[in-house]
């Protein structure tokens, strides 16, 4: 279901990006290099702070919903 959304989302794009322009290259639509260049480099790692993990933890052990 979520991919037919995207499907229709980028091709809405497509479709105004070609009518805007007169000529339409490939790196406008698709960046090929760019792309490439985001699957070569790793990502940087993200830092946990684990003060912070273990606090929400305990405060979630302790967490009673109100049902009334």
């Amino acid at each position: 279901m979520i991919d037919s959304y995207e499907l229709s989302a980028i091709s809405a794009i497509f479709t105004a990006k070609v009518k805007r322009k007169k000529r339409v290259k490939l790196k406008d639509i698709y960046d090929a290099e760019k792309a490439r260049k985001d699957l070569i480099t790793p990502a940087q790692p993200v830092e946990l702070n684990l003060e912070r993990y273990k606090k929400a933890q305990a405060a979630m052990r302790s967490y009673k919903p109100n049902m009334s």
